[in-house]
């Protein structure tokens, strides 16, 4: 212990964790958080989804135009991600639509295999064997 106060080192805290390139700090809990690929987006936006801005100001913001012209946005991008984000109500009522999807998918497969093992007989062929 004296050796570290002697060398100058500061003594460990947190343990060393790699970074995560797509970690996102201070997220808002009324939305659900999404990183979607640029080809996606069209799609999403009209699920509901919308983009997340930076949100910066002064001299953290983005430039207005480029030198050849085109805009610069504050849209948060990483590679060909963007972070998107939707209302946390519509992303309940999404959540409960896809349940009721799979729900209603699998509901007649399961009674089929209720009603044929009812019934005494068997649901397709199992051969236990080698070849």
């Amino acid at each position: 212990m004296k050796k570290e106060a002697d060398s100058g080192k500061k003594p460990v805290t947190q343990p060393w964790r790699p970074a995560s390139l797509l970690e996102v700090r201070n997220l808002d809990k009324n939305f659900r958080y999404r990183w979607v690929r640029s080809e996606s987006v069209e799609k999403k936006l009209l699920e509901g989804w919308e983009f997340v801005n930076s949100g910066k100001s002064g001299p953290e913001a983005p430039m207005v135009t480029l030198m050849d012209g085109t805009k610069v946005t504050s849209i948060i991008k990483k590679r060909n991600l963007i972070l998107m984000r939707m209302p946390e109500d519509l992303a309940k009522a999404r959540e409960e639509y896809h349940k009721n999807l799979v729900k209603s998918a699998t509901a007649a497969p399961i009674e089929e295999f209720k009603k044929a093992a009812s019934l005494g007989g068997h649901y397709g062929e199992v051969i236990i064997g080698r070849r």
